[in-house]
C-alpha cells in the first residue's frame, strides 16, 4: 500500500491541475507530509517547492476525487482505471471529513524525500537531466522519494519562486502547461 501511495503522490505532485479550488479546505489545517531529509542538499527555495508540491497534491487529489466525471478525470486516466485512480485519492487524502485532522493519510509522513545518494542496496545515482524523480524501498513501511535537480524547474500551481530578474526564477504553472493525453495506471 505504502508503495502505490507513495507513487500516487509521486504522479499528482509532479502532473498538474485544472482546477483553481479544492473542494476541501486545506489552506488552515496541518498537512500530513513527507519528511524531507535535511542531510538532503535542498537549497531554501527547494523545501519551500517541496512543501507547496505535497499542499498542491493534496488539493489536486481532493478536486480528482470529486471531480471526476468533469473531463479532468478522462484528460489523464482512462475509464478502466476509475475505481485503482479512487482508491488512490482515498488513501492519499486519509480523512478529509474530519477538519480536525491534519490532511493526508498519515502514512504520508513514514514517506522520507531527499537528493540522490548511493548506498550498499543502491550502487548507483538515479538522477539525470530527464529523470524527475525516483522511489527507492516502495514496498516498506518507510519509502525514499529521490527529488532529482530536474523536479524543480517547474513552479507550482499558481507559485512561482525566486526573483523574476535572477536566472533562477521559477514560473508558475498555469492550466495551459498542460499537454498530456492520458495517463496508464499500472
Amino acid at each position: 500500500m505504502a508503495s502505490m501511495l507513495s507513487h500516487a503522490l509521486l504522479l499528482i505532485a509532479l502532473l498538474a491541475a485544472q482546477s483553481t479550488g479544492s473542494p476541501i479546505q486545506l489552506v488552515e489545517r496541518a498537512i500530513n507530509a513527507p519528511f524531507i531529509d535535511p542531510s538532503g542538499d535542498f537549497s531554501d527555495q527547494d523545501i519551500q517547492q517541496l512543501n507547496d508540491a505535497f499542499g498542491d497534491a493534496l488539493e489536486l487529489a481532493s478536486y480528482a476525487q470529486t471531480s471526476l466525471n468533469d473531463g479532468v478525470f478522462e484528460k489523464y486516466f482512462t475509464e478502466a482505471d476509475k475505481a485503482t485512480v479512487l482508491n488512490v485519492l482515498d488513501n492519499i487524502l486519509g480523512n478529509p471529513a474530519d477538519e480536525t485532522a491534519p490532511a493526508g493519510s498519515a502514512m504520508l509522513a513514514q514517506i522520507t524525500v531527499t537528493t540522490d545518494y548511493i548506498n550498499e542496496d543502491f550502487p548507483n545515482y538515479v538522477c539525470d537531466d530527464a529523470t524527475f524523480a525516483a522511489m527507492r524501498y516502495g514496498l516498506s513501511d518507510n519509502p525514499t522519494i529521490v527529488i532529482c535537480p530536474s523536479a524543480f524547474g517547474h513552479g507550482g500551481i499558481g507559485k512561482s519562486y525566486g526573483d523574476v530578474d535572477d536566472d533562477n526564477y521559477i514560473e508558475a504553472i498555469t492550466c495551459d502547461y498542460f499537454t498530456q493525453d492520458t495517463i496508464r495506471v499500472n
